[in-house]
């Protein structure tokens, strides 16, 4: 573990490493080994620390499947939700972009394959070469033959080339518009898509036995466990277009994904969860290939262009969201407009596919939720599990989110887990912390060369009062005491705090809130207010 606490006037001192045990000079430390906690004077402390940054560090890059998964849950006819809605559509049908951006990039790659790659799998089965017995099959079996002569225009998947370093240029929607060698219109290219995928979900509906739907699967979409990963090579359509988002582990590109078993749980052993998702995608093909809403994207990608959602300022958003169909004055969708149809497409229960939609979002955040759960059992629960939190007093001083000056307050009770062997809440003395006090503890002479390199010379402000623990100078607290204070972090059991928690916006400008924790009291399970040492 490295720390980058030099003490600067105000800017980054970012690149500077100085390594954790150069800093602790008067104690015995040693790293955690082979996924163990570290140790200090050979006593081992913050057990579920490191295992929160273990289990951190593993799962940052499979984050980005999981990121718009999440925000389905959001997706709602309010103010925020209508935020969310959008949100979730500029993933899954990327409108607004921004080059550099190579995080949300990445997000709007994973999610978008999730559309885009459905053309791949029928290219797929339209190739005569590779797909005869799928022809066969559906022919066979009722599927139009017409439909199915028909092809549409030829689309390479999006994967691992498209996601390792992405551009704007890899996951725009601009993408799925663009005019090919069997249909030169794009809506139209996008409208025989979607007919295509139709005539799949009504194929499988029609087939009469249970070895014919078996078959479907097996010829369509079965996932082969052996043939996941950079090097495979899925047989099926649907399974080699999806293969990305079912194992998303290539190199240095590990998304996340459904895992074979989780895909077969959408899929069903009978089809049926396939043929919902071909009614989903058609849908998604109907929305885009409309010739309003193909309008009102081209205006996005214009008016937006090389912009992320996240540089739009609190009025500017409220106006992209107002142009795309949601009225703040009544806080309802707009009728027929782009966010009332994202909106139908991605929560309306009654519309084909959406609830295998909302399964395929479900199973993505089931796969992070596994690789999760030790820590969630040890240590997560007992943050975000409503069940050890109870809120009280609340507080609201503002009208809204970028009211000035405005403030919010509530009590919090908690009631989980805590280190009891730490004397903290028992700390009823109140430290003075003075003005130029620095709270990262840094201690300059421990980092005597980096100090003195031409890079952080000129930004140390050696007026702040820094290195030092407040509580040992005013308290007389000795060493004992402070490991003690602090605890080892592997002895818990249950404890009752209460929490007073102030926030405000500080910033005067109101297109800009920025809200931050202005105060907050602790209290201990005798009612008795207790402080930071510092």
């Amino acid at each position: 573990m490295y720390y980058n606490s030099i003490l600067s006037k105000g800017s980054s001192n970012a690149g500077t490493k100085t390594d954790i045990s150069s800093k602790m000079k008067n104690v015995k430390y040693e790293p955690g080994k082979n996924g163990g906690a570290p140790k200090v004077d050979s006593k081992e402390f913050n057990k579920v620390g490191s295992q929160l940054m273990m289990a951190t560090n593993s799962l940052s890059k499979k984050s980005y499947i999981d990121w718009f998964a999440s925000v389905k849950d959001s997706v709602a006819e309010s103010d925020f939700g209508a935020e969310e809605t959008f949100r979730l559509a500029n993933w899954l049908m990327p409108m607004l972009t921004k080059s550099g951006n190579t995080t949300e990039l990445r997000v709007q790659g994973a999610a978008s394959m999730l559309i885009y790659n459905a053309q791949s799998a029928i290219n797929q089965i339209q190739d005569e070469n590779k797909s005869a017995d799928i022809q066969e099959f559906l022919k066979t079996n009722g599927f139009s033959e017409e439909i199915l002569s028909k092809k549409i225009n030829k689309v390479d998947a999006l994967g691992v080339p498209s996601l390792a370093f992405p551009g704007a240029k890899d996951v725009t929607i601009k993408n799925i518009y663009k005019a090919g060698d069997n249909i030169a219109d794009p809506l139209e290219n996008l409208k025989q898509v979607s007919i295509f995928l139709k005539e799949l979900s009504k194929f499988h509906k029609n087939l009469k036995t249970e070895d014919l739907k078996k078959k479907f699967v097996d010829l369509l979409f079965y996932c082969d466990p052996s043939q996941l990963g950079l090097m495979g090579n899925q047989k099926t359509p649907f399974a080699k277009s999806y293969s990305l988002l079912i194992r998303a582990n290539a190199m240095i590109l590990d998304l996340g994904g459904l895992g074979a078993d989780g895909w077969s749980n959408i899929i069903k052993a009978d089809g049926s969860g396939g043929a919902d998702f071909a009614d989903w995608l058609a849908n998604s093909y109907d929305l885009l290939g409309s010739t309003d809403m193909k309008t009102m994207i081209d205006s996005l990608l214009e008016n937006y262009d090389n912009t992320s959602i996240n540089d739009l300022t609190v009025s500017k958003k409220a106006e992209l969201i107002d142009k795309v169909g949601y009225d703040y004055s009544k806080h309802k969708f707009k009728d027929n407009s782009l966010l009332k149809r994202l909106y139908d497409l991605f929560a309306n229960q009654d519309a084909a596919g959406t609830k295998k939609f909302q399964e395929f979002m479900d199973t993505f955040k089931a796969f992070t939720d596994k690789d999760m759960a030790p820590l969630h059992e040890n240590a997560l629960q007992y943050i975000n599990n409503k069940e050890y939190w109870k809120e009280s007093d609340v507080k609201v001083n503002a009208k809204t989110a970028s009211e000035v000056g405005g403030t919010m307050e509530f009590t919090l009770e908690y009631s989980g887990i805590g280190d009891t062997e730490s004397t903290a809440s028992k700390q009823t003395t109140k430290v003075d912390v003075p003005e130029n006090f620095n709270p990262y503890q840094t201690i300059v002479a421990n980092q005597k060369d980096a100090a003195e390199s031409d890079a952080l010379k000129d930004k140390i402000d050696t007026s702040r009062k820094s290195g030092v623990i407040l509580g040992k100078e005013q308290l007389s607290m000795d060493d004992e005491a402070l490991k003690k204070y602090d605890g080892y972090g592997n002895t818990f059991g249950n404890v009752k705090h209460k929490y007073k928690v102030v926030w405000k916006n500080i910033s005067d400008d109101k297109d800009k809130p920025y809200w931050v924790i202005a105060d907050v009291q602790s209290f201990n399970d005798s009612g008795t207010q207790f402080y930071n040492i510092y």
